[in-house]
């Protein structure tokens, strides 16, 4: 529990029950009960329970909006809050009201599950995602799901009746959680739509919806190279993502995530491509390399400052990951990660470096670790002086450390956030430079790693 956070957000709930767009109590939250004001406990104990929990203050307002008292008070009117438009600005993201940091949670097959009758399911993680603060959720726009016998088990596509109604029914209920969409529009498009005339007609129709639909973001397509095109770069899917632009200039558009292998010589390459990209894109998607080595914690984790290194290379553009190492209550080389600690420094990592999206597939495997616990990271500052800095370089607040695989860091000159990650079985120290104050915001350890957040002012 934040408890800080929860003395500013409990008084502005009260506050929400006297005001006239809310529950439009005199006294807060004060019931009448024969004529003597009095204190309305359910209310304070149902809400407090929530926001000591890290159930963030807007989605209270949303679920007091949804209740009866507040219906019959404005019947008909809509919810007094709304999700604004995101744009990139200074390589950052932003909306009128200020900066933020992308928290993606993926749920590919959510329109698959509200055409096929199983919206509760797909609200049950939309809904476990804002409980954690993710302030987005990634699906796919289309997908052909098969088992190995060829067979189909998940399979929609823009071509089915239906079809745009239940996008718009997934895009509006993550705004009412005050939530992005992001469409992965063209996965499978080898199989679903390998003609590029009828792409080209497709993404007409995605631009269309996305003008009626201002918080939903754009990817043209998931992983290029296995979806239809030779990768990401390919000059067809460039193409499509310009005419995109053009017919849709305010939606955040990306076009697709370029291969990051395990060579010097691929890495060049996705440099290459990426450069390629850029000047079609808004923001720039990361898809880091996925291969294990010894003697470290979790390689993907030391991989994710290239977020912050392909910021630095491409002033003006955002950068996201977009799929890291997958969740799951079982670890898979390659594939899956079980662990809590990982996932925590992932989603502290990522936000610290650019944006960030907590990969998962329910219909594989329905475990999340690491979602709720990194809650917190939704606190990490998004704003342009924030700036990705090393342990023990210029700025840095940390002046030496031992024992910690590494520790990355954020900051803006007056506050500071730190992520520390290692073995659990071996002590990390760290040694702090003179005129800063620490506060250690999370400290934790399972069967193999440790992670240590840290915050720090001066």
């Amino acid at each position: 529990m934040n408890a800080e956070q929860f003395r500013q957000d409990f008084p502005k709930v009260n506050d929400f029950y006297a005001a006239p767009e809310g529950l439009q109590r005199p006294g807060g939250m004060v019931i009448d009960r024969d004529g003597v004001p009095t204190c309305d406990i359910e209310a304070m104990t149902q809400w407090g329970v929530q926001l000591a929990a890290g159930t963030p203050l807007s989605s209270v307002l949303h679920q007091i909006c949804q209740s009866d008292e507040w219906k019959t008070k404005h019947p008909g009117e809509p919810f007094p809050f709304e999700l604004l438009p995101a744009r990139v600005e200074q390589g950052r993201y932003r909306t009128d009201a200020g900066w933020f940091v992308p928290r993606f949670y993926v749920a590919l097959d959510a329109v698959w599950l509200v055409q096929n009758g199983q919206r509760s399911e797909w609200l049950r993680r939309l809904d476990r995602a804002r409980a954690a603060r993710c302030n987005g959720v990634q699906f796919a726009g289309m997908l052909d799901w098969r088992h190995p016998d060829g067979a189909p088990y998940i399979a929609f596509s823009p071509f089915d009746s239906g079809y745009w109604e239940a996008l718009h029914t997934v895009v509006q209920d993550a705004a009412e959680r005050e939530m992005y969409g992001c469409v992965l529009f063209f996965c499978d498009a080898q199989r679903i739509v390998p003609e590029h005339l009828r792409r080209i007609v497709l993404v007409e129709q995605a631009a269309v919806f996305c003008q009626g639909n201002p918080t939903l973001w754009m990817v043209m397509a998931n992983e290029a190279r296995k979806n239809g095109w030779n990768e990401a770069d390919d000059d067809a899917l460039l193409a499509l993502a310009d005419l995109f632009k053009n017919w849709c200039p305010a939606t955040i558009l990306a076009v697709s995530d370029p291969l990051d292998g395990d060579t010097t010589n691929a890495t060049a390459q996705y440099l290459e491509r990426q450069n390629r990209i850029a000047p079609h894109a808004d923001e720039l998607i990361v898809h880091a390399s996925r291969k294990e080595d010894s003697g470290v914690v979790r390689r993907w984790l030391n991989h994710l400052k290239a977020l912050a290194d392909d910021r630095e290379r491409w002033p003006g553009k955002a950068v996201r990951h977009a799929e890291p190492m997958g969740a799951a209550s079982t670890r898979q080389l390659t594939r899956r990660d079980n662990s809590v600690v990982a996932h925590v420094a992932g989603a502290v990592i990522g936000a610290m470096c650019g944006g960030y999206t907590f990969m998962h597939r329910s219909d594989e495997d329905d475990a999340c670790p690491g979602l709720l616990e990194s809650a917190f990271a939704a606190d990490i500052p998004g704003s342009p002086d924030f700036r990705f800095v090393n342990a023990g370089l210029a700025g840095s607040a940390v002046e030496s450390f031992s024992g910690w695989d590494k520790i990355r860091g954020t900051t803006n000159g007056q506050e500071q956030w730190i992520c520390a990650y290692g073995f659990a079985d071996k002590p990390g120290s760290i040694v702090y430079r003179p005129g800063w104050t620490s506060s250690t915001v999370l400290d934790l350890a399972d069967g193999e790693g440790r992670v240590q957040v840290v915050r720090l002012t001066r």
